[in-house]
C-alpha cells in the first residue's frame, strides 16, 4: 500500500480562549491546519506544515509541537519582525464560545526597542 502524505498550508495560531468564569483566559496551539497537520501525525500519516509564525515565545511552543509530533516543516517561515497571531475567543452568556476577534499584530523589534529605552 502506498503510503498517504498530507500538505497542510495556512495559519497556526494561538487561541485565548476566555474561562467558564470570565474571570481569565487560556492559551492554546490552534488554526486549522496546524490542528491538521498535528492530528494526521498521530494517526501516523506524513504531514508537511507550510505557514508562517513570529520568533516568539508561541513560535517556539509549535515548532517543539510539531517536532514531537515529526511534522514536516521544510516549508515553515519564521518572522523576526512580528508576533505569531493570538485570536480570542469569548463566551456569551450560556458559556458557548465565539470568535472576538485578533489581538494586535506587534513588530517584535519596536517592542524590544521600547522596553530597552525604558532602561
Amino acid at each position: 500500500m502506498k503510503r498517504k502524505k498530507v500538505i497542510c498550508i495556512g495559519e497556526a495560531l494561538i487561541d485565548r480562549i476566555r474561562n467558564k468564569s470570565n474571570k481569565g483566559f487560556t492559551d492554546f496551539l490552534g488554526g486549522a491546519p496546524a490542528n491538521v497537520a498535528c492530528a494526521l501525525r498521530k494517526l501516523k500519516i506524513d504531514s508537511t506544515f507550510i505557514g508562517s509564525l513570529g520568533s516568539d515565545d508561541y513560535g517556539k511552543k509549535f515548532i517543539k509541537q510539531f517536532s514531537e509530533l515529526d511534522v514536516n516543516l521544510d516549508f515553515l517561515q519564521l518572522d523576526n519582525d512580528s508576533s505569531t497571531r493570538v485570536v480570542n475567543v469569548d463566551r456569551d452568556q450560556l458559556g458557548d464560545r465565539f470568535f472576538s476577534g485578533f489581538e494586535e499584530k506587534f513588530n517584535i523589534h519596536a517592542l524590544q526597542t521600547k522596553s530597552l529605552a525604558r532602561n
